[in-house]
């Protein structure tokens, strides 16, 4: 993929069946003209028609199958429930600036490697594998399907696909599942968050032997211990929580932030000490988006102990223990100004 400067769809100011029109005129006039990354700028909305969403998703899939891009400006709380709504891979952002940033960081290509250890054959894929990448990897499946059949072991790597799709872990599964038909011994290791879900989802988990046992990144011990590390030089505000949202780790940077010391938060619920009265329903949609999505970024209206509110720009992440299993969440918050907000 070519890397240019995205087409900017400022759609900020249309709204109800003007705003469905105005995506479709231009949704065909960017695939005409060959643009590969289109932000659509929707400004901060809350709420956003059926017709209008449709609009939105056709985008985003004929960019994808001409190899493209897209992403969306929108408000969080809007963000998030498209995201539940739609979880297409579309990219979220809170200005044009991020959008433009984030088009720019996942435009790396899908990678496939083949090798042979002992009598095993590995396939290891790495990045974005989706309907515009399948070509890419084609022969790399038909190499571990071929020598499937002289039942050679076969484990496929995945610790380092970021990002699959509906195609792309069809193609996946459809190659495993000749393997294994094959006689061939076939495991898949290291999926992340993301595929797995997708692949229960879709009912395919178990056609993908070793899936849901498989290592997921570094272990979390070795992320807790990152965060101790950054307890007093940490530019940021560092947030690690389990499951249940109970404070387990809080760096001196939140402390400045938010105005709570690490020794009053502990083992208390975040939403208690970050989140307004009136923000409730929103962080609990965006706790909802990490569960299921494995990460959100936005900006997002926060609480200090004093009372005081402000705009932080926020990013959450799932940790994974060793076995893939989701033990907690990592918040990394820094004040936004209002501009960005908007």
């Amino acid at each position: 993929m070519r890397r240019e400067r995205p087409v900017i769809v400022d759609l900020s100011l249309r709204a109800g069946a003007d705003l469905a029109a105005a995506l479709r005129d231009r949704r065909e006039a960017v695939t005409d003209a060959g643009a590969l990354s289109v932000v659509v700028d929707l400004g901060p909305r809350r709420v956003l028609a059926a017709d209008a969403s449709a609009e939105l998703i056709l985008t985003h899939r004929a960019l994808r199958a001409a190899g493209g891009r897209c992403a969306v400006v929108v408000g969080p709380a809007l963000a998030a429930q498209l995201s539940l709504a739609y979880p297409e891979g579309i990219l979220w952002a809170a200005t044009r600036r991020t959008a433009i940033a984030a088009l720019r960081t996942n435009q790396a290509r899908v990678r496939a490697r083949v090798r042979t250890r002992g009598h095993t054959v590995h396939l290891s894929l790495a990045g974005e594998l989706d309907m515009a990448t399948l070509p890419i990897i084609a022969a790399a499946l038909g190499r571990i399907v071929a020598a499937a059949q002289d039942r050679r072991p076969v484990a496929v790597e995945l610790g380092e696909l970021t990002f699959i799709d509906l195609v792309g872990l069809r193609a996946l599964t459809t190659a495993v599942v000749r393997c294994q038909l094959a006689g061939a011994p076939t495991r898949v290791v290291g999926a992340r968050a993301q595929l797995r879900k997708l692949a229960h989802q879709l009912g395919w988990s178990e056609q993908l032997p070793g899936l849901n046992d498989a290592t997921v990144g570094p272990p979390a011990s070795e992320i807790l211990a990152d965060l101790e590390d950054q307890f007093d030089t940490g530019a940021q505000a560092v947030i690690a929580t389990d499951l249940a949202g109970r404070v387990t780790h809080w760096n001196r940077a939140a402390e400045r932030l938010y105005g709570w010391t690490r020794a009053e938060v502990l083992g208390r619920a975040i939403t208690e000490l970050t989140v307004g009265p009136d923000d409730q329903q929103l962080a609990d949609h965006i706790m909802d988006s990490v569960r299921r999505t494995g990460t959100w970024e936005g900006t997002f209206t926060v609480c200090r102990k004093d009372g005081h509110t402000f705009i932080a720009h926020v990013h959450d992440t799932i940790i994974e223990d060793e076995h893939g299993q989701p033990i907690g969440l990592i918040g990394t918050s820094i004040k936004a100004s209002e501009r960005e907000h908007r």
